[in-house]
């Protein structure tokens, strides 16, 4: 038994690529403070596959952004 997990491994690079494509967009001196938004933009990303949100899959609605 390998500790290796395609479907696992498929979902590190996805997480690493949006982190990794967030921070740029802001100041080099705020990214701490943008660091908190990362997450809130993944679950807000459309998936391309089904056209949803990873937040209106789990709740069923729209939910407006803060």
């Amino acid at each position: 038994m390998t500790a290796y997990n395609s479907q696992a491994i498929w979902l590190a690079a996805r997480f690493h690529r949006l982190f990794k494509a967030s921070p740029p967009a802001a100041k080099a001196s705020q990214w701490n403070e943008d660091l908190l938004l990362v997450p809130l933009d993944i679950r807000h990303a459309v998936k391309p596959d089904n056209g949803y949100t990873a937040d209106e899959r789990v709740q069923g609605t729209t939910r407006r952004l803060p």
